[in-house]
């Protein structure tokens, strides 16, 4: 249990770091008991994120972000083989089952035939797992 929540931590951290980028200076956090001020506002609860494409496990360009009708939680992760990453692809996964209206989006550089095996080894079919191995955002 203590690994899953460090995988939240990491996520909701990585989160942070990610939308703070889109807004005007002076976001403010603490990370690991320090106080750490970003160059944004990043985006409040009710905002929608900024449009990005990335490319789905079948290799179709995928717009994430904008205006949708489901409440969007992208989280973005340095490779899907990694232990945190996969524990909490694997956790989102189980949770969003009971969810309505929730997208859960999980964004990395792998590609997605590394993606399509991970998902498969991991019985993962309720996320979008989606890459940006060429940039294409």
């Amino acid at each position: 249990m203590k690994s899953l929540n460090k995988s939240i931590l990491l996520a909701l951290l990585t989160i942070l770091s990610i939308t703070g980028s889109y807004a005007s200076k002076g976001l403010e956090t603490m990370f690991l008991e320090h106080k750490v001020v970003t160059n944004s506002q990043g985006l409040k609860i009710g905002d929608d994120a900024p449009k990005f494409i990335v490319i789905s496990n079948d290799l179709k360009e995928v717009t994430v972000g904008g205006a949708k009708s489901k409440v969007q939680i992208i989280a973005f992760v340095p490779s899907i083989d990694t232990d945190t990453c996969a524990l909490e692809t694997v956790y989102f996964n189980k949770r969003v089952a009971k969810m309505n209206n929730v997208e859960i989006n999980i964004i990395s550089k792998d590609t997605p035939f590394a993606f399509s095996r991970f998902c498969k080894a991991n019985d993962v079919k309720n996320i979008n797992t989606l890459s940006d191995y060429k940039g294409a955002s």
